[in-house]
């Protein structure tokens, strides 16, 4: 669903690639952040080649934004409300339609103790 005055579905070719998810897929498959390195004898530095693949990942969309003429990417926060909102056209290997996000909504309340355990080690 593309509407006239959404400019962020000048880029969907860029986030429905199948190609980029599938490279994102084994990104996390690969450096899975939730394993203990020690535990399962896993590299040393695995997490800098993680935030790598990210940073790559993020460059790219910022190149592919300035690219169509829609400007830097914004500050987020996430006790604000998302103007974007996401309506794929990719569907599950089952055939089910990805998930929507409808536009101005918000972040559930009830996933802030995962941000909070993510972003505070």
């Amino acid at each position: 669903m593309s509407r006239e005055y959404d400019v962020e579905h000048k880029i969907n070719y860029f986030t429905e690639d199948i190609g980029l998810n599938a490279f994102y897929f084994y990104l996390r498959q690969e450096y899975p952040f939730w394993l203990k390195g020690e535990e399962f004898g896993l590299e040393k530095n695995r997490g800098m080649k993680y935030l790598y693949g990210h940073k790559q990942l993020l460059s790219r969309y910022y190149l592919e934004r300035l690219s169509n003429d829609i400007g830097k990417i914004e500050d987020f926060d996430w006790h604000s409300e998302f103007y974007v909102g996401y309506y794929p056209t990719m569907t599950y290997h089952n055939g089910l339609p990805m998930p929507q996000r409808p536009y101005w909504s918000k972040f559930p309340y009830y996933k802030f103790k995962y941000i909070k355990v993510q972003f505070s080690a």
